[in-house]
């Protein structure tokens, strides 16, 4: 698996190496987006990162309401609640800075929002029970 990844990547970089001596100039590098390479980004990572936050926390939230009350379950909900946070701060930024995928930053924005509240009740009720 590393081995056909490795040879990809160096076939690529020899490709392009004998593409540029053979044709020199023929390959143009794409302008950055205006806002910069990594604000044009954030809305896709912020519905990237609330997405992996979701099934995780709900999957944590039904063992410890329904199953039992263990420490990994434990830290797995905080880990969902904080990489919800984190795609809330994202989306916000990105609907702030950027005109581009701004769909995908209020998917990632209500679904952070909506992951921290469920993880916020799931630690209420755990801990009342």
């Amino acid at each position: 698996m590393l081995g056909e990844w490795v040879a990809e990547l160096a076939s690529s970089i020899v490709g392009d190496a004998i593409l540029e001596s053979i044709f020199p100039g023929s390959t143009k590098p794409e302008p950055a987006p205006r806002e910069g390479m990594w604000n044009a980004s954030l809305g896709s990572l912020s519905a990237f990162l609330s997405g992996v936050a979701a099934p995780f926390c709900g999957a944590s939230s039904f063992v410890l309401l329904k199953v039992a009350q263990d420490s990994l379950f434990w830290a797995l909900l905080g880990g969902s609640v904080l990489l919800g946070l984190i795609s809330c701060v994202l989306a916000a930024r990105a609907l702030r800075v950027t005109a581009r995928r701004r769909r995908l930053a209020h998917f990632g924005l209500w679904l952070g929002r909506a992951t921290v509240l469920a993880g916020g009740v799931t630690a209420v009720l755990a801990m009342l029970r």
